[in-house]
């Protein structure tokens, strides 16, 4: 409270009375370092990287690159395609 104030309320509320009272204890929330695995450690990244830039879902076999696809692809892709 004496960190980040809060709102006035009226004293006789338990909510006033509770957080008028000084702490006891002081908590600490570091985080502890045995806590840690050996790979957070190391910082070794959880999932595989991206395989290249926009990977994911791509069009249909069979079908042809058009102008409405620019949305998908990008301009870079349509040009490159369109112009083979």
């Amino acid at each position: 409270v004496k960190n980040h104030p809060i709102k006035g309320q009226p004293a006789d509320q338990p909510g006033s009375i509770i957080l008028a009272k000084e702490p006891v204890l002081q908590a600490n929330f570091a985080r502890a370092v045995a806590s840690l695995s050996k790979a957070q450690a190391k910082k070794v990244a959880r999932f595989l990287p991206n395989p290249e830039k926009h990977w994911g879902p791509k069009l249909r076999a069979g079908r042809t690159i058009t102008s409405k696809h620019i949305s998908l692809l990008g301009e870079a892709a349509l040009n490159g395609v369109l112009n083979h």
